[in-house]
């Protein structure tokens, strides 16, 4: 945001050159808050490859993208209340089901991100701990998973609050012990799909 402040104050044609937004936040305020810095859009994660050609055309005076792209729903929108949305996530890596299998196998040959988390905080490292959950939302999230992303978001959101604060270890605990439970089931639910693409 600093750095927007900054160009947009320069005495120079840079001044005007278009600024977009791209974070794994995508509340109405944080869109806001970019705006009100001098940028001119926001690009929520994961990124929807339509959606990008879009602003990308709208903000360089390019010719507008054939289709509904400005119209195409992210995962969060398209699924609401749902655990999983695989299908989504693929159309938003531009249709690519390989790139979507390679990620997620990536996913469950690593390490459980819960367990890693509670680590780190055993460890007396709260602020990496926090990196890791905010890392594990924008990782969930471009693979469909959704359980998962809100799950994180909820100990990522605890993690930002004053240990002090009555009751917050009790707090965290209980969204540490949710997540848990949605990467396993997340695991289990990927690896099924994995199965079923490939014929296994």
């Amino acid at each position: 945001l600093e750095a927007t402040r900054l160009i947009r104050k320069l005495a120079s044609p840079h001044a005007t050159v278009p600024i977009i937004a791209m974070t794994a936040n995508a509340m109405a305020e944080d869109r806001q808050r970019g705006l009100d810095a001098g940028m001119n859009d926001h690009l929520g994660k994961p990124v929807d490859v339509d959606r990008l050609h879009a602003v990308l055309a709208k903000w360089t005076a390019a010719q507008a993208l054939q289709g509904n792209a400005l119209a195409a729903p992210s995962v969060a929108e398209n699924e609401e209340g749902s655990d999983f949305a695989f299908d989504v996530a693929v159309r938003q890596m531009a249709g690519s089901r390989a790139l979507w299998g390679k990620l997620a196998r990536r996913y469950l040959e690593t390490a459980s991100a819960p367990v890693e988390i509670t680590a780190l905080l055993q460890a007396g490292d709260r602020v990496a701990a926090r990196r890791g959950a905010h890392t594990l939302k924008g990782v969930a999230a471009t693979l469909g998973l959704l359980a998962v992303q809100r799950a994180v978001g909820e100990v990522e959101r605890q993690l930002g609050e004053p240990e002090s604060r009555e009751g917050q270890e009790a707090l965290l605990a209980r969204e540490l012990a949710r997540l848990a439970a949605a990467d396993e089931t997340a695991r289990a639910r990927m690896l099924q799909h994995l199965e079923l693409e490939t014929g296994a």
